[in-house]
């Protein structure tokens, strides 16, 4: 399974709106008023044998993106969900709010350690 898959899988159940990388709305589609999006910050090597990779850490970050601030409850399914899907949890942070499209973002960091 790809770290894309595993995300995805991870974030499914939630029953929001996702994209990889970027949210990119088809002509006169609205943008949700809550939505995900997910993409791979860095995937350094962990551990080498033989000049392999045996180890990788994939750091990822997940967006949330509401046109409502973000009460706790909004964390009690997403981090339960990533860390099931095998991801611990890394730092969070608010994005800068998005005034043309009237949303508020908040950034979670997750990491992900691989056998090749």
């Amino acid at each position: 399974m790809t770290i894309w898959e595993r995300i995805k899988n991870a974030l499914t159940p939630l029953g929001l709106p996702m994209a990889r990388s970027v949210w990119l709305p088809s002509d006169g589609e609205d943008i949700p008023g809550q939505y995900l999006v997910y993409f791979e910050i860095s995937a350094p090597p962990q551990q080498h044998a033989d000049n392999d990779e045996i180890y990788l850490l994939h750091h990822v970050q997940v967006n949330w993106f509401s046109q409502d601030a973000f009460p706790a409850a909004s964390l009690t399914a997403l981090l339960p969900a990533m860390r099931s899907a095998g991801f611990t949890k890394g730092p969070m942070h608010h994005l800068p709010y998005e005034s043309n499209d009237r949303l508020f973002g908040l950034a979670l960091e997750f990491y992900f350690l691989e056998e090749e």
